[in-house]
């Protein structure tokens, strides 16, 4: 795989296995011999490591697998969550929703365990605002990620997050 401008310019040669991401910052995740590194426009590579997988990159962090376990580092490759989790899913708010076998929690962009992954289900909604479903009781979370500030409720949540009392109200 390459990448070919818009104008029919070669951006990158077209000698990679995959081409999994593209920053804004001229930043391209792409295959070579099994494993995903971090190359710039001129095909230089932005670090020497090598990743299983990268899932996502941004202006900053990159949520990167090694081992069969996701972390977060910074684009020139100073770890910032550790490599322990299962997935991790950006919440564009500098907060991560991670995944330890089938229980989900919530960790910072510095690595700091805000939830442990002890939840059913969390879903981002906005503005650092989180819905965590622990079985059939939901809560509504601001990002202070304090108990007393939990909206909780009985109910389901629609696959659109669409929210409903068990009466489908």
């Amino acid at each position: 795989y390459g990448i070919i401008g818009f104008d029919k310019s070669k951006i990158l040669d077209t000698k990679y296995e995959e081409i999994k991401g593209i920053s804004g910052e001229n930043i391209y995740a792409v295959k070579e011999n099994g494993k995903y590194v971090l190359i710039n426009k001129s095909e230089e590579k932005i670090t020497n490591k090598e990743y299983d997988d990268i899932a996502e990159i941004n202006k900053e962090q990159i949520v990167v697998a090694k081992n069969g376990k996701y972390g977060v580092e910074t684009l020139s490759g100073d770890r910032k969550v550790k490599f322990e989790y299962d997935e991790l899913v950006s919440t564009n708010d500098k907060y991560y929703i991670a995944k330890k076998g089938d229980k989900y929690g919530i960790v910072t962009s510095e690595g700091e365990e805000k939830l442990p992954c002890e939840r059913t289900k969390i879903t981002y909604v906005s503005s650092g605002n989180f819905v965590i479903a622990d079985d059939t009781i939901y809560s509504w979370v601001k990002r202070n990620f304090h108990p007393a500030t939990w909206l909780l409720w009985q109910g389901i949540i629609s696959k659109d997050l669409g929210l409903c009392d068990p009466a489908g109200r």
